[in-house]
């Protein structure tokens, strides 16, 4: 049993690792060399004895989440992903047709990277709320859109969110996009302070951050033509070493209303 799950986590680990790469220092990067294999080895090691210890990180969840957003060697490969063109004004998600939503949302929380931080997506109400701790180096929850999408977006400039944020303080949150289906691929990110109440946050393509592992890529182009994915995450993380000036441990509440393209 035990020699199966370290197979499955193994696996798992290097596949879903750069799902949390606009999220967590580069400390924590996984390459393709034989060092950093040996070193992602140990850590399966690390989360077994933990998962069979009185510590708290919780393997079937994070082998639940992580199973989202990849496709395992060992279960049938997704489908061929269909490019659809977005225009300006589309309306690509929101919450009060949500049965109509050609995709929502699900938890990437740090329990992909050995954390204990949980949250959860209401896809009926958009409403995304967990919690977030440092506990096992952590401290990230966020949200990722399944199933994947592939957008051409040449025509526009940005998306906007309209979301309510349900805490009593500013928060900084990160909004990312994804132009490329790599597992270690760079997040296109924008960091936004959220105030108390409704906001509405417009995700400018030029002015995108983009991103490894919390650490700043330079010379990079976003493919507008590519866009294959979303996320929103609430991160102690900045970029290059920096922490989130506006961050708190403790509850997450958040509720998306619409996404539409600008």
């Amino acid at each position: 049993m035990k020699n199966a799950l370290s197979v499955i986590l193994y696996t798992v680990i290097g596949l879903c690792s750069g799902f949390a790469a606009a999220f967590v220092p580069s400390t924590v990067r996984s390459s393709r060399d034989l060092q950093q294999q040996q070193q992602q080895k140990q850590q399966v090691g690390t989360l077994l004895e933990a998962s069979s210890s009185k510590q708290s990180w919780d393997a079937l969840r994070f082998i639940r989440q992580s199973s989202r957003f990849v496709d395992l060697p060992f279960l049938p490969r997704s489908a061929t992903l269909t490019l659809n063109d977005v225009r300006p004004g589309d309306i690509l998600w929101e919450t009060p047709n949500a049965a109509k939503n050609l995709f929502t949302m699900a938890p990437l929380d740090d329990v992909v990277m050995g954390g204990v931080s949980s949250s959860t997506f209401d896809s009926q109400e958009g409403r995304w709320t967990g919690v977030v701790t440092d506990a096992n180096n952590g401290g990230f929850v966020g949200i990722r859109s399944t199933p994947s999408f592939k957008w051409n977006m040449e025509q526009c400039k940005g998306l906007q969110w309209t979301l309510n944020q349900n805490s009593k303080a500013k928060r900084r949150f990160k909004f990312v996009l994804r132009d490329s289906a790599e597992f270690n691929g760079i997040t296109w990110t924008t960091s936004v302070d959220l105030k108390p109440g409704r906001n509405v946050v417009k995700i400018d393509f030029r002015k995108q951050v983009p991103a490894l592992f919390a650490k700043t890529i330079p010379d990079q182009i976003f493919k507008k033509d590519n866009v294959v994915g979303v996320q929103i995450a609430y991160s102690k993380f900045e970029y290059d070493g920096d922490l989130n000036p506006n961050f708190e441990l403790g509850p997450v509440d958040l509720q998306l209303l619409e996404l539409k393209a600008f």
